[in-house]
């Protein structure tokens, strides 16, 4: 609780300061100089990147693990209206998946483990059913290694443990292929294969996941 306390009176100042770059902008726009004679733009190193979220210049990653959490982050997004790429960890999505689509903007990825968990307090609930969970109910998932906690040479494992419990091949392919290209912004040019993309092709004889 005084965390999400301690997001919202930073981004109420950092709605505050948006505003007044805004109001700003507007008299430049409208060439008063000589309103602006005496004032400069309003800016803040502290609240900078902050600003270029309300901005949607940023992609948020959050590091979330429990309902509560992510239900203070969601009510945070939908008040301040920004929008988050993914929740990562978030080992009890699964059980919310509803809450996740009112997210402002956009149903968020979840980057997620399978088999690890129940670690520590906050990871207790997860499930090795927890991919396709939130796959059956429209939430794109994506594997993760949190090298070195798990070797991110091995990174492919996740996604067959994935299939393995419940997630389609073809999903569990895309969740270290294409979605996390797109959740970080880069699949412009990588996580296909495709002319132009940068990869690295290998031919096997058998789907990896068999193996």
């Amino acid at each position: 609780m005084d965390t999400i306390w301690s997001f919202r009176a930073a981004y109420e100042e950092v709605r505050k300061l948006k505003e007044k770059q805004h109001a700003f902008c507007e008299k430049v726009e409208a060439g008063r100089w000589d309103l602006l004679r005496n004032e400069s733009f309003p800016e803040d190193l502290q609240w900078e990147a902050l600003v270029d979220v309300l901005r949607g210049k940023v992609k948020i990653q959050n590091h979330c693990y429990e309902e509560v959490d992510l239900d203070g982050i969601v009510r945070l997004s939908s008040d301040f209206n920004f929008s988050i790429t993914s929740f990562h960890h978030a080992h009890e999505a699964y059980l919310v998946p509803e809450l996740l689509k009112k997210t402002y903007g956009h149903t968020p990825v979840v980057a997620m483990f399978v088999t690890n968990g129940r670690y520590k307090r906050e990871s207790y609930r997860g499930s090795e059913y927890a991919p396709k969970v939130l796959s059956d109910n429209g939430i794109e998932v994506v594997m993760k290694s949190d090298h070195p906690v798990l070797n991110s040479r091995y990174l492919h494992h996740e996604a067959q443990q994935a299939h393995y419990y419940g997630l389609s091949a073809s999903l569990a392919l895309a969740s270290i292929t294409t979605t996390p290209a797109r959740a970080a912004g880069l699949d412009h040019r990588i996580g296909k294969v495709k002319r132009g993309y940068d990869a690295g092709m290998l031919s096997v004889l058998d789907l990896p996941r068999r193996r």
